[in-house]
């Protein structure tokens, strides 16, 4: 038998088990929510003398909003913030 025949053998059997419908498939779904954050950028590095921040640290800006979904991707976004 030829190296071509067994590379369609091969293929025909990965394409059966990832592609065939199975039971347990149609009845899963996984809805995701949640709050995420982008981060867009840094401000300052903390000054010494600074209350309540930690000295040297850098300050960022990011947007903040809520998502729903399926299987992690976002279909619904609210509520943003900076």
């Amino acid at each position: 038998m030829s190296a071509a025949f067994w590379r369609t053998g091969v293929a025909a059997v990965l394409a059966h088990l990832f592609l065939a419908p199975s039971e347990a498939g149609a009845k899963i779904m996984l809805i995701t929510h949640g709050d995420t954050i982008a981060h867009l950028g840094d401000l300052l590095k903390v000054p010494p003398g600074a209350k309540g921040l930690p000295v040297g640290q850098t300050l960022g800006v990011g947007y903040k909003w809520s998502y729903g979904g399926l299987f992690w991707i976002d279909f619904w976004t609210w509520v943003g913030e900076y």
